[in-house]
């Protein structure tokens, strides 16, 4: 189970849970991530908070919605890897 903490806006932890995710290799490019609907219910978490976890990621390019609910990576490992526009540098 997962916890959020205070020291951060859960949005951002859930970009941050995606970003590890990806960095970790449990998604490649083009893979469909868990639904915002998923999401919000296995972590028990408000729906639109998740949007906005995501759309941090939709907006960074890492990531591309696909229909309504489900969004694919479009991996810029030179980006996330070299720390030049990752979650973290629109979170501060």
């Amino acid at each position: 189970m997962v916890f959020f903490d205070d020291s951060q806006p859960i949005f951002q932890q859930i970009a941050h849970m995606i970003e590890d995710d990806i960095l970790n290799g449990t998604y490649r490019e083009d893979d469909q991530i868990i639904s915002m609907a998923q999401f919000a219910s296995t972590f028990q978490v408000n729906p639109a908070t998740v949007v906005k976890g995501i759309a941090l990621l939709v907006n960074k390019g890492f990531l591309y919605k696909k229909g309504d609910w489900a969004c694919l990576l479009q991996l810029k490992l030179n980006r996330l890897l070299w720390g030049n526009g990752g979650a973290d540098s629109t979170m501060t």
